[in-house]
């Protein structure tokens, strides 16, 4: 079996929720999904033009004063039928691939300072993205789940956040080992 582009997939699920132009599917994913998923303008607009050509999505143009016009992606039921489709196959477990882990490795080539200084920055970017995490789990609980959408987005908001303490709580075990090796 081939493998499947699940880019793809983010796309239409993405589009499912509302007409989106490319611009408005990258901004949503550099800030609602980027811990779990990225897209590059590069792999974004292709993807929408081939929804077109496959009747999975249709556009419409809006004009904009003094602006170029605003192209919106909606999706089709044809592609609402391949995206639940794709939805009911068996999920297939991923290799992570994580430059961080990969540099902390091999970070004994480097002076320990520079190491703790990165696991620091590393932990400095991980709070700031858990305070974003925690406003949007607190603002969906708030709703008491009006529709199952809300919940599945609240569950999956809620494991980014217990995914993100945890690393932070490693950092903060690291960042002792390491002083600590360090005073030795």
């Amino acid at each position: 079996m081939s493998k499947k582009n699940v880019s793809r997939y983010v796309l239409l699920g993405l589009l499912d929720g509302r007409p989106m132009s490319g611009y408005d599917i990258k901004k949503i994913v550099e800030f609602s999904i980027s811990d779990f998923w990225s897209e590059s303008y590069g792999n974004i607009y292709p993807t929408l033009r081939k929804f077109l050509t496959d009747g999975l999505a249709e556009k419409t143009v809006e004009k904009q004063e003094g602006k170029p016009d605003r192209i919106v992606y909606n999706i089709t039921p044809s592609g609402r039928k391949e995206l639940v489709e794709w939805l009911n196959e068996p999920y297939k477990q991923r290799h992570v691939r994580d430059e961080f882990l990969v540099k902390l490795l091999f970070g004994h080539l480097l002076p320990i300072e520079i190491t703790i200084h990165f696991i620091e920055t590393y932990q400095q970017s991980l709070e700031e993205r858990i305070g974003w995490y925690r406003e949007s789990v607190a603002n969906l609980k708030k709703q008491e789940f009006s529709n199952r959408k809300d919940l599945l987005e609240y569950l999956a908001l809620r494991q980014g956040l217990l995914v993100l303490e945890s690393r932070l709580n490693w950092c903060e075990e690291a960042l002792n080992t390491l002083q600590e090796q360090n005073k030795n």
